[in-house]
């Protein structure tokens, strides 16, 4: 065997039709959804919808919290029938049918009701798909199974914003037309779940929601509080786009910036996995926190384009560090009868924290932007000293 053939076999180990086949689903949502949702400030903002920034933070809270609320029911309904297919084939086809209500909304009531359902489909969808990629990945190449699912999507995520700029700012095409060129992805990623391949299995003995809980065991509950912690600072990644325009970049400017952020995100997402499979994951994690409070530190005391567009990067690192690897590290402390119970928890708790940070960040933001990366620095300071915390006192107890 090649040495070149001897690194592809190793890049591919692990990699099996359910997870090349949820990865290709992952890019084409993530298409869709980031031809149309970097362009949301600017669409809330826009005279014929009639939003704030406060408005547009409701928005984004409000559809981040209807996920999240779902994610834990959905897994563990995932565990109780002893099926995820079912419900990630229903999350996905909801998310597209809601994409293609968004090119015909009037008003900003009427955006707000359309991206909470279409959060809806992600809310029903995640813990089932992330506990079938548990599941099939040994323990040993967990990290990298998840870097690569995040790698698959945030490729999507860099694809979806660099057709939006082709789009707005070269071709001239209106908000709406843009987002109805994207329900086309949106469309064959659900189709596409329907191949998804699940081996049938007795009805597994599941404990109610409740036990369920208190059997995560406390290890994962006090991550999970950390997790929920930092998320609470943890503004959406469009608000940066806000700020953009506020040092006098253009909106299509500002969505390539966004598309560099994904760029990093997708290059760096699945090493970052593997370096997690390593060293750990509480230390790959707590560097990603780290490089948010740096994110913060950056906004508030520089505003130069090259400036900006830097602090996106860092932004992306940010990302690539915690988002894969926490997924990875729930599913490490978790039973293995309960991984998207654990999974949906996990998703939910850190998912609800999302509702008050971005209206908090909103509302900071009419006050003074500055104020809303300091809140994000505060919070992300504390969590990552909660992280240090955890990390000394596990390995003292081991």
């Amino acid at each position: 065997m090649s040495a070149n053939q001897g690194r592809a076999k190793r890049f591919t180990a692990g990699l099996s039709f359910n997870v090349l086949l949820l990865g290709l689903v992952s890019f084409l949502t993530d298409f869709s959804s980031d031809m149309i949702f970097p362009l949301m400030p600017f669409f809330i903002l826009s005279a014929e919808i009639g939003g704030t920034a406060f408005i547009f933070g409701i928005f984004e809270g409000a559809r981040e919290s209807t996920s999240s609320i779902l994610k834990v029911f959905s897994g563990h309904w995932s565990d109780r029938l002893g099926r995820r297919k079912d419900l990630v084939v229903a999350g996905y086809g909801i998310s597209s049918a809601m994409k293609a209500a968004i090119p015909f909304v009037g008003s900003w009531p009427d955006l707000l009701g359309v991206g909470v359902m279409e959060r809806v489909g992600k809310g029903l969808r995640d813990a089932p798909r992330d506990a079938i990629l548990a599941e099939i990945a040994p323990v040993a190449k967990r990290g990298k199974i998840f870097g690569f699912h995040r790698l698959a999507d945030t490729l999507g995520a860099v694809l979806g914003p660099f057709i939006a700029f082709l789009l707005l700012d070269l071709l001239g095409f209106p908000y709406r037309q843009i987002f109805l060129l994207a329900v086309a992805p949106a469309l064959l990623s659900a189709l596409l779940t329907l191949f998804i391949v699940e081996r049938r299995k007795e009805k597994p003995k599941t404990p109610s929601l409740r036990v369920s809980f208190a059997s995560l065991g406390r290890n994962l509950r006090l991550f999970i509080v950390i997790t929920t912690l930092y998320s609470l600072g943890n503004f959406s990644v469009l608000f940066l786009l806000l700020r953009t325009t506020g040092v006098g970049l253009t909106e299509g400017i500002g969505i390539l910036f966004y598309m560099a952020f994904n760029v990093v995100y997708a290059s760096v997402a699945m090493p970052t996995g593997v370096l997690s499979d390593r060293i750990g994951r509480a230390p790959v994690i707590l560097v990603g926190y780290l490089l948010f409070s740096v994110m913060c530190v950056g906004f508030i005391l520089f505003s130069l384009d090259w400036q900006v567009f830097l602090l996106f990067l860092v932004f992306g690192l940010s990302f690539a560090f915690v988002n894969g690897v926490e997924r990875a590290f729930v599913a490490d402390l978790s039973p293995r009868e309960l991984k998207a119970t654990a999974l949906g928890t996990y998703h939910t708790f850190s998912g609800l924290a999302k509702f008050p940070a971005s209206a908090i960040a909103g509302f900071l933001w009419i006050l003074q932007p500055m104020w809303t990366f300091t809140y994000g620095l505060v919070l992300s300071l504390v969590a990552s000293i909660a992280l240090l915390l955890y990390l000394v006192r596990s390995r003292r107890a081991r």
